[in-house]
């Protein structure tokens, strides 16, 4: 398919802000650069994307107490949720090649190298007042205008 000269000339406006920001980061222009990229079909994405598929397998497992715990687990079941390998072929790519590449926001500490649970006690010793929460279906409640990027 042959583009104009516009939108070569915008893709390579945007790669080059995209590589001025980061130079580690790739360059993805499409879904299907991305599954070219991954080696991952474009259909298979496609119909992730437009939610024809489900590409989760959920199940549920029970949580084990642990040793020498009196009390029982206030929710008795941790839920998995696994990815469809295809899908997860497509999250480590991005994981290796999008997010390693980047610094994390100072404040993040899951999945994040040379930080631990410790490390993000540290941080509120002394304080006054912590509030503890666990939000529930966090991720599901996001659309996907929301969670959008943007580059400064």
């Amino acid at each position: 398919m042959l583009r104009s000269e516009d939108t070569i000339n915008a893709a390579v406006a945007t790669a080059r802000n995209i590589k001025r920001i980061n130079s580690n980061l790739p360059v993805v222009f499409t879904l299907h650069h991305l599954s070219h990229l991954c080696d991952v079909s474009s259909e298979f994405l496609q119909n992730v994307v437009f939610r024809k598929v489900d590409p989760y397998r959920v199940f549920r497992v029970r949580k084990r107490g642990k040793p020498n715990e009196i009390a029982k687990p206030a929710r008795r079941y941790r839920t998995i949720c696994v990815p469809h390998p295809l899908l997860m072929r497509t999250q480590r790519w991005i994981a290796q090649n999008i997010l390693n590449a980047i610094s994390p926001h100072e404040a993040s500490y899951a999945f994040t190298l040379d930080r631990d649970l410790v490390k993000a006690a540290e941080r509120h010793v002394g304080a006054k007042w912590l509030v503890k929460m666990d939000v529930r279906n966090f991720f599901e409640s996001i659309s996907e205008k929301a969670s959008v990027l943007r580059f400064p």
